[in-house]
């Protein structure tokens, strides 16, 4: 009985920040930038070893002129582009390429456009796909079998590795039969790490997400801190991890997304749901269902607890979890009701969601 799986990790881009470092890119020359600010200091002169030295707050100033003046725009992959600023350690341990791998924390980094430069994407990890085929004996063997077999084959071990088959998620007990799973069948195979690990990013199928959003808010505190989105108060998911949906270029335009207050830009609220819906929601958005207290419509609120009430556990290898979907808010088009805390949108069009926030019980 053959079995293919992929395996999927990476990243890519030049981190901007203090001590940073980055890929090979085109050979500038060395400069220093200036602000009324701020100075940066700009280590240009070796391809493949830059290095740029940021004193704040002159960042947004700096970052402008340093992306003009040294990294032509043929050269950036603006999506790539990732900001770390405010991020901290989050003490999990990613792996790429079979290697831990720390992200940029406190640093910005500049996306260099680098798909479809080589023979193949597989470098990269989470864009490329490498299959290895495996011969089953039978298809009552288990799914804990099966991943005796990979450690045999990739020496990954049994509790790292997380298989999905047709976006579902497939249980150690549970049978290939159970599955459907026949001969010439494609799982893939997710590498998590050992501290915690990562199994909450596969809840999803891989062609739903966009990790370069991805934000671990898990043990961060700080829900007091006002910020805003679309005109109202926004607040963190903080105690959950964030899986970002991939929406960019999915709709007219990507202003909804905002972060700055500037027109077009719609507020943040969280909508419990369960588990088996997850991929449908994020293939079809919402679907509006019969009447409730405030009349019919999709129903959020800007606060992730109570849209906690309103989530049902699952389990992940006898592991309990809830998952939330944050969504943007079109402000036109959204009914407030009982003192705030609960969102209704008469009008599925009005919601969107982008991201799934998930924690452990």
């Amino acid at each position: 009985m053959g079995c293919v799986y992929g395996k999927q990790n990476g990243a890519v881009g030049v981190q901007v920040g203090a001590n940073s470092g980055a890929p090979q890119i085109p050979n500038y020359k060395q400069n220093t930038l200036d602000s009324n600010m701020g100075v940066a200091k700009g280590l240009l002169g070796v391809a493949g070893n830059p290095s740029v030295t940021v004193s704040y707050p002159s960042w947004n100033i700096i970052k402008e002129e340093l992306q003009a003046t040294h990294l032509d725009s043929k050269y950036r992959d603006p999506p790539k582009d990732d900001d770390l600023s405010d991020d901290t350690d989050d003490g999990y341990k990613y792996l790429r390429g079979g290697h831990p791998y720390s992200l940029p924390y406190v640093c910005e980094r500049i996306g260099i456009k680098v798909i479809e430069n080589y023979s193949d994407d597989v470098w990269l990890g989470q864009n490329g796909n490498r299959n290895t085929y495996l011969t089953m004996p039978s298809s009552k063997d288990t799914i804990r079998q099966l991943k005796v077999l990979i450690q045999q084959k990739l020496g990954v071990n049994t509790q790292n590795q997380c298989l999905r088959y047709q976006g579902i998620l497939l249980e150690n007990t549970n049978t290939l039969k159970s599955y459907n799973i026949t001969n010439n069948s494609t799982i893939r195979l997710f590498i998590i790490g050992t501290q915690g690990g990562s199994i909450e990013q596969n809840l999803i199928d891989s062609i739903y997400l966009d990790p370069h959003w991805d934000r671990d808010y898990t043990n961060l505190t700080g829900e007091h801190i006002k910020q805003m989105r679309g005109g109202y108060q926004y607040y963190r998911p903080c105690g959950w991890k964030r899986i970002a949906i991939k929406v960019l270029g999915k709709y007219s335009d990507d202003k909804w997304l905002g972060r700055t207050g500037a027109e077009g830009e719609w507020a943040v609220t969280y909508h419990g749901t369960k588990q088996p819906v997850f991929e449908k929601i994020c293939e079809e958005g919402y679907k509006v269902g019969p009447g409730a207290k405030f009349g019919r419509g999709v129903y959020s609120s800007p606060d992730i607890n109570l849209a906690k009430f309103y989530a049902t556990q699952f389990l992940i290898n006898g592991v309990k979890y809830l998952g939330i979907f944050q969504n943007r808010v079109n402000p036109k088009g959204v009914k407030i009701e009982y003192a705030g805390k609960y969102w209704v949108c008469p009008d599925p069009n009005d919601i969107r969601p982008y991201g799934l926030c998930v924690k452990r019980c």
